[in-house]
């Protein structure tokens, strides 16, 4: 029989203690990272207990706090986050409009095209992207980091949705309101 069929019928104490013993497997990682973070920069490299040694100290968030120029990374990622957002609110709000209510040739196969984009896994985009940046000459750049995330075809299948869902009474009422 399988091992989940024999685990159905057992007791559920024996579920619990197996339960409980895979919870501290799971958790332990987060444990051992814990205790390094409070013990001396050596422990990190004994990965034998997962209790911290003695004398613990706060040395470590100190040296992480000080390795790094912190208002500039907050800055750039608030520029990173309302910058890209701001652009694809633009982006693909207009473009979601243009497919739910206007009449174009070759609309449904450009919005097809927008699909079969989502089916592509970003990973294989990488490189392609970087090499793009690096011709535009946008490479280690916040904006070159920005541009691939103007647009969203899945963003702008979400608002061809939403605008879709408006019916037409409401546009023409809109329309006639001025």
């Amino acid at each position: 029989r399988p091992l989940w069929l024999r685990l159905r019928r057992s007791s559920p104490f024996t579920l619990t203690v197996l339960m409980c013993c895979l919870a501290l497997l799971w958790v332990s990682p987060f444990i051992w990272m814990l205790a390094s973070s409070f013990s001396a920069t050596t422990f990190g490299d004994d990965m034998a207990s997962l209790l911290p040694r003695l004398p613990l100290t706060l040395d470590n968030f100190r040296d992480a706090w000080q390795s790094a120029d912190w208002l500039s990374l907050y800055a750039n990622t608030l520029i990173f986050t309302f910058g890209t957002f701001f652009v694809q609110l633009l982006t693909i709000t207009t473009a979601g409009y243009v497919f739910a209510c206007h009449e174009f040739r070759g609309k449904q196969t450009l919005f097809l095209l927008f699909l079969v984009q989502l089916m592509i896994m970003p990973v294989v985009m990488m490189v392609p992207n970087m090499l793009t940046l690096k011709t535009f000459g946008l490479l280690n750049t916040l904006t070159g980091v920005m541009m691939p995330y103007f647009t969203s075809a899945f963003g702008v299948f979400l608002m061809r949705q939403a605008f879709l869902a408006i019916p037409k009474e409401l546009e023409e009422a809109a329309l006639m309101e001025g």
